[in-house]
């Protein structure tokens, strides 16, 4: 069983080595439904930031956010902020997100708290960061340099 874990890791692993995430992008936009909601045009945005400002890093103020931005695969990883146990945990499931548990407070200090687990968790080394902030109802996204 052990062998059979670490040969399904290893596919994984590479699959995600080399892939086109701008195809990836601009098939799945071109193939949802029109007119988008707002909110999904808003996370399609985001990921199309990502592409065009090589961001490497998406921190997701909730896990509507994430969903919607992982939807699009981007070419980052997906920060779900989260100040609830459950939400974080539901992050394993989807393409790209990690969960960052951080204390509940407003958005500004629950990016920053996400920026802090960014540079402490993954390495991040500052840069470009696109911010998706909202619920499915409302979105909106601005970049961040950090």
């Amino acid at each position: 069983a052990a062998d059979a874990v670490r040969t399904m890791t290893n596919i994984v692993q590479h699959a995600q080595l080399a892939p086109n995430y701008y195809s990836y992008f601009s098939y799945i936009r071109d193939h949802s439904p029109k007119p988008m909601s707002m909110a999904e045009a808003v996370a399609s945005c985001a990921a199309k930031n990502v592409i065009d400002l090589g961001a490497a890093l998406v921190i997701a103020v909730g896990t509507a956010a994430g969903a919607l931005v992982s939807k699009y695969h981007p070419n980052a990883t997906v920060l779900v902020v989260s100040h609830d146990l459950q939400e974080a945990r539901q992050c394993s499931v989807r393409f790209g997100q990690q969960p960052a548990l951080v204390p509940q407070g407003t958005n500004a200090e629950m990016i920053e708290a996400a920026v802090g687990v960014a540079k402490g968790r993954y390495a991040f080394g500052g840069g470009s960061v696109i911010v998706v902030c909202g619920d499915q109802g409302e979105l909106e996204v601005f970049v961040k340099e950090v």
